[in-house]
């Protein structure tokens, strides 16, 4: 399986998200459900991690 997180910038794991396509190739996910309404404004990180270790991360700004 996959796992997308959304990290605060101490570097806490505020969610994870298990997304479950198990196919090759480019897919689309909504990120809604990962950061909530009340999410506080700042700089956060998303991880996308597989269970093969491999992954990509990527440095997000919430605004209000």
């Amino acid at each position: 399986y996959t796992n997308l997180e959304l990290i605060d910038i101490k570097g806490q794991i505020i969610k994870t998200v298990s997304l479950q396509s198990k196919q090759k190739g480019w897919h689309r996910e909504n990120i809604n459900s990962l950061i909530s309404a009340d999410a506080s404004t700042g700089i956060y990180i998303i991880r996308l991690r597989s269970d093969n270790g491999l992954g990509r991360t990527q440095k997000i700004t919430i605004l209000p």
